[in-house]
């Protein structure tokens, strides 16, 4: 998002970064989100979201429609913000960075060579539209071994099933649009890559209850983040350390890729070592929340 920050003090960073998380298309006043509900934390019962394949827009709709959402935020109900911390999540983070659609569809180089510097894993939740603009690189970030691919939508907007906007960005106006908003990236990257995402996170990272039942049901495990590393990558560079080296273990934690200019490279630059240095290591979601067998 293109939210302007002139000035942060260490002190308020945690008030700010629990609204101030994804990428948007202007600077803008920031709404506020509700507390995260209990349902965010992970569940071992396999859904609908461990499909290879979506089911049909038709199906979704029909189960869907008509019904009233009762929230809007980062955290719906069945949205993931942390993952179990036995087994593979065992003294583990998940990094995640949002490359973005909209007006600024670069590349922050200096963060993924950070990465696999450190050899830090992380789940790279790309936009169509930025992988589109960016083949080359698409390409390159699908075949590293140190990275895992989810879905950032198609527009690159807020699922909602009423028009709800997020940061001034109008949202999906219907269930119908929440399906096209994760198929058409979906698609996109079967189609033209023969990669089919798994996770899926909302432009904005903004949902309603509706659509994220929608989007499980459909075939997409939607996330959000427990930790804010960059404020949609507008954190300077030592408070996105001081956000991303505090993350605990089982946190999904937030970043953005698609701003090389932002504090966020030289900031997880520093925290990852600090991370390793409390004795905790990078998973891919895949590895803390594997598909139904």
């Amino acid at each position: 998002m293109d939210i302007a920050r002139r000035s942060v003090l260490i002190g308020s960073v945690a008030a700010v970064a629990s609204s101030v998380a994804a990428c948007s298309s202007a600077t803008r006043s920031v709404p506020q989100p509700t507390t995260a509900p209990s349902s965010t934390q992970p569940s071992a019962t396999p859904t609908a979201s461990n499909l290879l394949e979506l089911r049909s827009r038709t199906e979704t709709v029909a189960k869907f429609e008509g019904q009233k959402p009762t929230y809007w935020g980062f955290y719906a109900p069945g949205v993931l913000t942390k993952f179990p911390t036995d087994g593979a999540g065992k003294d583990a983070v998940a990094l995640t960075f949002d490359a973005c659609g909209g007006k600024v569809l670069r590349y922050n180089a200096d963060l993924i060579a950070a990465l696999r510097k450190h050899e830090a894993k992380a789940t790279l939740m790309i936009a169509m539209q930025w992988a589109q603009h960016n083949p080359k690189i698409f390409k390159e970030l699908l075949n590293d071994p140190l990275f895992e691919i989810g879905n950032h939508g198609t527009r690159h907007v807020p699922l909602s099933v009423t028009g709800r906007s997020a940061y001034g960005d109008p949202g999906t106006r219907n269930v119908g649009e929440v399906w096209d908003e994760l198929a058409g990236n979906f698609h996109y990257m079967a189609d033209t890559w023969g990669h089919r995402p798994r996770f899926m996170r909302a432009g904005t990272a903004y949902t309603d209850d509706v659509a994220s039942r929608a989007a499980d049901f459909a075939g997409q495990q939607l996330i959000s983040f427990e930790t804010n590393g960059d404020a949609g990558a507008t954190f300077p560079a030592d408070v996105v350390y001081q956000q991303v080296k505090a993350a605990p273990a089982g946190a999904i934690v937030i970043g953005h890729m698609n701003r090389p200019q932002s504090g966020t490279a030289p900031g997880y630059d520093r925290a990852i070592p600090a991370l390793k240095a409390r004795g905790l290591k990078f998973v891919q979601l895949s590895e803390v929340l594997p598909a139904a067998t």
